[in-house]
């Protein structure tokens, strides 16, 4: 009930639609206001935005069991999501490495209090968004990605990114953010989007 309760404040804010859709066209001079400050998106991100309606829906998302998340986090993906994070996960452990996430299912609304607090802490918004998407951009939005633990640089050198190296792709996942993405990001080895086995 408690796991409930949290889960409820957590998305009432937020309006949940089904079919989820990531835009395939650019959205030139798309801006967003932050702390009662506009800012451009960079141009990086534009080709990313995410269909506004479309975000995954509260029937779709399952909280993750506590065995699976650091810190035993309240963490929600979408039920396909979360079938292939366990058959991953059970997969991982057989050959002695443990996967655990820190981060699923994120709201727009979250997503913005992210980058406030990158703001006040005097992170300039520029800087901010080279490794947090803006509101609205985030595939943490569909449900189906996910932040592995430690989700931060030294993940790279970690057994669990090479194991997911070798592995993820037979489970659906995909490293979204690489050395070789297109859009100048920072390479985060951390995070992986479950794009399903019949779409890669």
């Amino acid at each position: 009930m408690i796991k409930f309760i949290f889960y409820f404040i957590f998305c009432a804010s937020t309006i949940f639609a089904t079919n989820i859709i990531k835009a395939s066209t650019l959205h030139k001079n798309d801006s967003i206001t932050i702390l009662k400050v506009k800012y451009k998106i960079p141009e990086f991100w534009e080709s990313r935005k995410i269909i506004k309606i479309p975000q995954a829906h509260i029937n779709d998302l399952r909280l993750l069991p506590d065995s699976l998340t650091y810190k035993n986090y309240n963490i929600y993906v979408t039920k396909n999501t979360y079938k292939a994070l366990i058959k991953m996960s059970q997969a991982a452990k057989k050959e002695g490495v443990i996967l655990l996430v820190d981060s699923g299912f994120r709201s727009k609304n979250y997503q913005k209090k992210i980058i406030e607090r990158y703001i006040k802490k005097g992170v300039p918004f520029k800087d901010v968004v080279k490794y947090v998407a803006p509101p609205g951009y985030s595939e943490h939005m569909l449900g189906t990605a996910l932040d592995f633990v430690p989700s931060s640089k030294s993940f790279l050198s970690s057994e669990s990114y090479r194991w997911l190296k070798n592995n993820a792709s037979k489970f659906g996942f995909k490293q979204t953010y690489t050395n070789n993405n297109t859009n100048n990001l920072l390479n985060e080895s951390w995070h992986w989007n479950y794009i399903n086995l019949s779409s890669m």
